[in-house]
């Protein structure tokens, strides 16, 4: 029952984007949008490889720092200077960062194949990446207390994001769905 909840919440929020989306003075170019659900698979790879070597990058790199602050620490101990014990692995907001890195990585993956297929539940899986990753982000942006600079951030890629995202929805749609892009090759040239 709380999933068919969340569920119904997501596609709430999805109604509601594509209400804006459909009022919204600014749209891609018809070709830009074709081009970019022709393609959105292969980019979703790349970002999907960036993810991961980004997330191994992350772990190798916060455990290295960890050793280091460690062995400095013993170091400082051992001059009489007592350093407070604290570290890289007690930063909560890093490590929320990297695991949202790591299931947003993962859900792309997911989406890769149904992205090519041109079915829905590959944007649908986008969607949801992209929620986590606000979601994420926020989280350890509270949680490391920039708090103003995280939630202008937010607004910022949310804003970019779902616009991108949603300029190309029309392509991921079931036959027979109606697409409420408008279908100019640009802002004053209607040809399609």
């Amino acid at each position: 029952m709380e999933v068919q909840k969340r569920m119904s919440a997501l596609k709430n929020l999805e109604q509601t984007l594509v209400q804006w989306q459909k009022q919204s003075p600014v749209h891609l170019p018809a070709t830009w949008r074709r081009w970019l659900g022709d393609n959105s698979w292969w980019l979703v790879i790349i970002g999907v490889i960036a993810a991961a070597l980004s997330v191994i990058g992350s772990l190798r790199t916060l455990l290295w720092a960890e050793d280091l602050m460690r062995t400095t620490r013993q170091f400082a101990e051992s001059l009489g200077v007592a350093v407070p014990n604290t570290g890289l692995m007690y930063d909560v907001s890093l490590w929320i960062s990297v695991a949202t890195l790591a299931v947003v990585a993962l859900i792309q993956l997911r989406s890769i194949q149904p992205l090519r297929d041109k079915k829905k539940s590959g944007w649908d899986l986008l969607f949801l990446a992209m929620i986590i990753s606000l979601a994420g982000s926020l989280i350890s942006g509270l949680v490391g207390g920039a708090i103003l600079s995280t939630v202008i951030g937010l607004a910022i890629a949310a804003i970019i994001g779902w616009f991108i995202l949603f300029e190309i929805r029309g392509q991921f749609l079931p036959a027979g769905k109606k697409d409420t892009t408008p279908k100019t090759d640009g802002p004053s040239s209607p040809k399609e």
